[in-house]
């Protein structure tokens, strides 16, 4: 009998959703046995400057427990725009933050991220996969491939047309805040 893994090692690329802040390449273990993302509060707070994020407070606490039986507590969140490394579709999730001893938040692992996200990596990229690649069959065909990559892609898009619209938003508000600081100095 042939024991269905729980666990694929991947690599990642986050970013801020609104567009500010750089891209982080995080190593990260997709749990078949969870429905939440998490990062630890230590690898976050490494990342906070570089990728401009702001958690948002729970207000309570949460408990997540992963495939190997480790409970992680959370008392915010943070919303990240992720991707596959190399990849062209990107979406918004939420990743709770949760303590860990030390930066990673299980073994070498910078990110756990939830059982969809099997999805959204290509099966057949020997780049994307470290581990397992036997587990995902999705995607395995050309004309499969081509639509994911055409949809991704179109995704990719609209999400780059957000970003752009929100760091014109923030550009005009900083352009107005200058130029109210400006004549209230002139005035003195």
């Amino acid at each position: 009998m042939v024991r269905r893994q729980e666990r694929t090692a991947v690599i990642t690329t986050v970013s801020n959703p609104t567009g500010q802040g750089e891209n982080a390449t995080l190593n990260a273990i997709i749990d078949e046995t969870i429905v939440e993302n998490a990062i630890s509060q230590k690898r976050l707070d490494q990342l906070r400057d570089a990728l401009q994020v702001i958690p948002s407070d729970l207000g309570r606490e949460k408990s997540l427990k992963d495939s190997r039986g480790v409970s992680y507590t959370a008392r915010s969140r943070v919303r990240l725009l992720a991707m596959p490394r190399d990849g062209h579709r990107s979406d918004p999730f939420d990743f709770y933050i949760v303590e860990s001893q030390d930066m990673h938040i299980t073994g070498r692992y910078d990110i756990l991220l939830a059982k969809g996200w099997t999805d959204k990596f290509p099966a057949n990229d020997p780049r994307t996969y470290s581990a397992a690649p036997t587990e995902l069959l999705k995607g395995n065909s050309r004309q499969e491939r081509k639509e994911w990559e055409r949809k991704g892609a179109e995704k990719h898009k609209e999400n780059l047309a957000r970003a752009a619209d929100a760091q014109a938003v923030l550009e005009k508000r900083f352009k107005e805040h200058k130029a109210k600081e400006q004549q209230a100095s002139s005035r003195n």
